[in-house]
């Protein structure tokens, strides 16, 4: 039993290094573009995630986030209560969201308003990594082929002759590495399928520390949580239901 209670917080640390987490930067401003500081920031819709308040500039930092996709929802006294969604979280990275507006209101009933939240195209403050989303993914002719899907979205990448792994911009194939959820996969991408795929990242360049026995590409795939395709299959048959009826 003592060398069961000496392994077990090792094992703990192991499982916890093989999590990957991102976060959400943002600043709040009125209608004048002044900064509202205190403002409460909360992940939802069911407010169970992090919550943190904007400091006196305005600026707020919400993590730690597991990989997903986000609605925040900002609140203080004197301004409209609203939600900002389709905002998405990747491993190790930092989504910013830039300036978020909020409306001053006198209304004494709770006030809530829906807005989407739209990638920029690039992010100028981390190109060294590149990323793909499911909806992005839903509209590609390569997608039935995970690692061609990757090669053609991509630029700088080549597959391998033998179909084990890729060249990132000439390094070897075998000094690149797939992570999966968290898990280092070496050779040949089996078993992911781009239908079970919420984000795929890829580093060409300047790899975080966690990456660092890695000396060519990284691809970093994070799966779909039971709740999200359960949202996605939804959203798809609200649409084909529409369609039918706009028919008849």
């Amino acid at each position: 039993m003592r060398y069961i209670f000496t392994l077990l917080p090792l094992c703990i640390g192991s499982i916890t290094l093989g999590q990957s987490t991102g976060e959400i930067h943002g600043r709040i401003l009125d209608a004048q573009g002044e900064p509202v500081p205190l403002v409460s920031v909360a992940a939802w819709p069911n407010g169970t995630g992090p919550a943190t308040e904007a400091d006196m500039e305005g600026r707020f930092v919400l993590k730690p986030l597991q990989p997903g996709t986000y609605t925040l929802r900002f609140s203080f006294t004197g301004y409209k209560t609203f939600d900002l969604g389709n905002i998405s979280v990747g491993s190790d990275r930092i989504t910013r969201i830039g300036n978020v507006e909020m409306e001053g209101t006198e209304l004494p009933t709770l006030v809530i308003e829906q807005r989407i939240f739209e990638r920029p195209l690039i992010d100028p403050e981390q190109t060294s990594v590149m990323t793909l989303l499911a909806e992005e993914m839903e509209r590609d002719p390569n997608r039935k082929n995970v690692t061609d899907m990757i090669v053609k979205s991509f630029p700088g990448i080549t597959p391998a002759p033998n179909g084990d792994g890729m060249y990132f911009r000439g390094s070897r194939a075998d000094a690149m590495a797939y992570f999966v959820d968290g898990v280092k996969v070496t050779g040949r991408l089996t078993g992911v399928t781009s239908a079970g795929i919420r984000s795929i990242s890829v580093y060409t360049g300047a790899l975080p520390a966690r990456y660092g026995d890695v000396t060519g590409g990284v691809v970093v795939i994070d799966s779909k949580t039971y709740q999200e395709e359960w949202a996605r299959r939804r959203v798809r048959a609200a649409r084909e239901a529409d369609i039918l009826e706009e028919v008849e």
